[in-house]
């Protein structure tokens, strides 16, 4: 089913009376553009959306499509959550039979995180593309290291809560995303 929220505070209205959704896509239309979120599971929507993790959602008609949803609330913990910025650019390339060359792995990660919560602000696909993505620490601490790994090997920059609530010189560390994609 597809819905349309024009404001913000309407689809936040909509979004706290739900329990359920299989949320398949949603978008934010702005003066400046459209912006497409990716979620795992309707909780890290509530999540992001309520924490509006340093103002990743703007002002904008909300446009989604979901299966099906069930009304009721639930709390979320905000101080889970690891940060990836990540990066995908085209760079000229004379020597590639395209005439570019990709550059960071922020498609990569996304494959990698297929297996954990998440939250993901991706701009028009059409340009080129620097984002972030929130991901919820697994409570297994095997799974937090290899989520970390992952993190590492695949972003520019990640944040690895700290108990400040804040990303700071002791959290934030840089990835070994800023890679060239050569097939």
């Amino acid at each position: 089913m597809n819905q349309e929220f024009p404001t913000k505070a309407e689809f936040k209205k909509w979004l706290k009376s739900i329990t359920f959704a299989s949320l398949v896509s949603l978008s934010v239309i702005t003066d400046v553009g459209n912006t497409t979120y990716q979620f795992s599971n309707l909780s890290s929507v509530k999540s992001a959306i309520e924490a509006d993790f340093d103002g990743m959602f703007p002002e904008g008609s909300y446009l989604t499509t979901t299966a099906k949803t069930v009304n009721n609330d639930d709390s979320i913990v905000y101080s889970e959550y690891l940060l990836a910025m990540t990066i995908k650019l085209r760079v000229a390339d004379a020597r590639s039979p395209s005439g570019e060359l990709p550059f960071g792995e922020h498609d990569i990660l996304i494959k990698k995180l297929a297996d954990y919560e998440y939250v993901s602000k991706t701009p028009d696909e059409n340009f080129d593309q620097s984002g972030h993505i929130w991901v919820r620490k697994p409570a297994n601490p095997l799974e937090a290291e290899n989520l970390i790994a992952i993190l590492k090997e695949h972003s520019t920059f990640y944040a690895v809560p700290d108990g400040s609530d804040t990303i700071n010189l002791n959290n934030l560390r840089t990835g070994n995303g800023f890679k060239f994609n050569i097939s």
